[in-house]
């Protein structure tokens, strides 16, 4: 909203109340009785004024000044094909998407759970970059001339603050 972009409820014997957002955080819309509603997409911080104006045209005004809480950004992780053959030398491609603000990069610690005898190939973490909402890393089975059969490993992504995800990946032996 621009300063000039303004709400007025009138009240009873020509009394009005009159809202004056600055600007409000994208996702938030400010009603013509003064509520504000929506969820933001961002965090972020606002100040607006109230005036209370009378049939006199007297007034009284306030600024408020309202912050919104950053949500917490939820990691997915996507394998990019559902299997992997062990002995093939190559790997699985995987995205891992967080939701909320890119304003600054993520660092994403990644771990595995294998049954025994698996070894995977796989950074430790991934940053998301800023800006961007996914990056794409690979996950290779090591080949350790064993038949073990075919079996399914857990990715598990976590961050600070964030919601960790997860997804499984079949490893054909």
């Amino acid at each position: 909203y621009e300063a000039s972009e303004f709400m007025v409820y009138e009240l009873s014997r020509g009394d009005s109340i009159c809202f004056v957002p600055n600007h409000l955080p994208e996702g938030l819309a400010l009603s013509p009785d003064g509520v504000i509603s929506g969820r933001a997409e961002e965090g972020g911080e606002t100040t607006f004024a109230v005036r209370v104006v009378d049939a006199n045209l007297d007034y009284a005004e306030k600024q408020l000044h309202v912050e919104i809480a950053e949500q917490p950004p939820v990691l997915t992780l996507t394998p990019l094909s559902e299997s992997v053959v062990e002995n093939s030398g190559s790997g699985v491609r995987v995205r891992l998407s967080r939701t909320g603000s890119t304003r600054r990069p993520l660092v994403v610690d990644l771990s595995a759970v294998t049954p025994v005898g698996t070894v995977l190939d796989m950074p430790d973490k991934v940053e998301i970059p800023v800006g961007s909402s996914s990056t794409i890393f690979t996950v290779k089975p090591v080949d350790d001339q064993f038949v073990e059969g075919d079996r399914v490993v857990i990715l598990r992504a976590a961050a600070d603050g964030a919601e960790d995800g997860s997804c499984e990946i079949e490893i054909v032996d």
